[in-house]
């Protein structure tokens, strides 16, 4: 939960702060993008479109509460915009790349919210229409580990977990000792795993 779930699922609750009812797009289903997603069905979210290039990937998004998905490319951000009736209120970037950060900013509605999830490196930069951000009245916020505090957000974690509304056992893809740990960096480098536990 300290990582991978209290950043996704706190990036929807505490960061975007979705609303029930509301429209939502992840870009990249991965480990944290699952959390972004269920973070944003226990929201209430009414629409959750899942964003990625692998299959298996959108595939367990569906698991985790996504209600459609959009293979990532250059028909993406349409497919959203058609998909959500002209745009999200809220689109997730979790990747890190500028490319994926500008196609979220074109996938949301007018006063829609854009969240950046992914860690980018420290020299990334974007250019971004300016006239559309402030005529349109989208918000861009970035999210470091879920803008969650702790001590008060794990504990409700937990709980979420014990009532059945957070999955986390569903999140792991295997279970290796220390003598696998090589291997298991390079699955989840490639995209194979969602998340590995490391058993002593």
């Amino acid at each position: 939960m300290g990582c991978a779930v209290l950043t996704g699922v706190g990036a929807a609750l505490n960061g975007a702060k979705v609303r029930p009812g509301s429209s939502v797009a992840v870009i990249g289903c991965g480990g944290v993008g699952l959390n972004v997603i269920q973070g944003a069905r226990i929201a209430g979210a009414a629409q959750i479109i899942a964003v990625d290039m692998v299959p298996e990937k959108l595939e367990a998004a569906r698991q985790f509460g996504a209600t459609e998905t959009v293979p990532a490319g250059p028909d993406a951000i349409g497919a959203v915009r058609e998909l959500s009736g002209g745009g999200v209120d809220y689109a997730f970037e979790v990747i890190g790349l500028p490319a994926t950060l500008l196609e979220a900013y074109h996938m949301v509605r007018k006063g829609g919210t854009v969240a950046l999830v992914g860690m980018p490196r420290n020299d990334a930069m974007m250019d971004l229409p300016i006239a559309k951000l402030m005529f349109n009245e989208i918000r861009m916020i970035g999210s470091f580990m879920g803008s969650s505090p702790f001590q008060v957000f794990l504990p409700q974690l937990a709980r979420l977990y014990r009532d059945g509304k957070l999955l986390l056992d569903e999140l792991v893809s295997d279970r290796i000792g220390l003598d696998g740990i090589n291997e298991g960096y390079a699955r989840l480098v490639a995209g194979e795993t969602r998340r590995n536990v490391i058993v002593f």
